[in-house]
């Protein structure tokens, strides 16, 4: 199954009927309010006509919400023209993407393909646009990825393995850098600091736990 998001254009209107063709169930949705009450683990992708900034944003906001699977589910952009490739801030917030001509067959292996590799990613943790691979240990943010030092890695790591679990600065401390380590709990703050100038752009992810440390958003 697949969930859908038309333009409403004489484009649009032919993907979603030769989606159908194909014998492939697909559901229209109007707005990403839509995705918490439609999707689930059996669908396959959310495919996008046209996809604009801010329509895209809003769908992975969904997704993040929804946590799980859920949120790793492919986000495929179907463009009518090839200048619709200019749009990078769009592109780089899709899975991937087709562009005009026989696209379904294409979207269909492109899925496969995309639903496989997060198969081999499923220790990866996922918040809205923000992606942290364990194995990797490689961060996306909006598809992008953040340059993180091993010691602001292993940070996030441990905050957002526990959404909402508050960690004081001197449990930090010692499971990050060590019993030995002989700076104060002041290396904590900093690194959370640095840490949030990396991928805190658009969303908090980190929050302040007065009088004790910090925590993830849960």
């Amino acid at each position: 199954m697949y969930a859908y998001f038309s333009d409403n254009s004489i484009f649009g209107k032919k993907v979603e009927e030769d989606i159908r063709s194909l014998g492939l169930d697909i559901t229209l949705l109007t707005s990403s309010e839509q995705i918490s009450e439609v999707v689930n683990g059996n669908f396959a992708a959310i495919i996008v006509i046209n996809p604009y900034l801010r329509q895209v944003r809003s769908i992975r906001a969904a997704l993040g919400k929804m946590g799980g699977r859920v949120s790793m589910m492919p986000v495929i952009g179907v463009l009518e023209y090839l200048e619709r490739l200019a749009e990078l801030d769009v592109l780089r917030m899709l899975d991937d993407f087709v562009c005009g001509g026989e696209f379904v067959r294409e979207i269909e292996t492109r899925i496969n393909v995309l639903r496989a590799r997060r198969e081999l990613d499923e220790n990866a943790i996922s918040c809205g646009e923000l992606i942290i691979n364990l194995d990797s240990h490689q961060v996306l943010l909006s598809g992008r990825p953040v340059d993180l030092t091993y010691k602001e890695f292993e940070l996030l790591r441990m905050l957002a393995s526990t959404p909402g679990r508050a960690y004081s600065r001197e449990d930090l401390l010692k499971n990050i850098w060590g019993y030995d380590y002989f700076g104060g709990t002041r290396t904590v703050d900093v690194h959370v600091r640095r840490l949030r100038s990396k991928i805190e752009q658009t969303s908090k992810y980190i929050e302040t736990v007065h009088g004790l440390g910090y925590r993830f958003a849960s």
